[in-house]
């Protein structure tokens, strides 16, 4: 199986939070939090295409299908908690 996960940019280093783990507690708050925030934009750029999904999946449902929601988290790095 050829795996490419290095070419994805969801796999690559986040320069913004790559030393996370050196900074103070507040430091670390602002960097969670200014990236929090892309979320509301990227969601903005392709909600055409999340609501025509969304639609899909609920007429699906109603017709006695299935959501099978698959989800992974690989660490490359130290998770600090807090």
């Amino acid at each position: 199986m050829n795996n490419n996960l290095d070419n994805l940019i969801t796999e690559t280093v986040n320069k913004n939070s790559k030393n996370i783990d050196r900074v103070n507690t507040k430091k670390i708050i602002e960097i969670i939090n200014n990236e929090d925030k892309k979320v509301a934009f990227a969601v903005e750029k392709e909600k055409e295409k999340i609501a025509a999904a969304v639609d899909l999946i609920t007429e699906s449902i109603r017709n006695g299908g299935r959501l099978i929601y698959l989800g992974c988290i690989i660490l490359k790095y130290r998770l600090i908690l807090f």
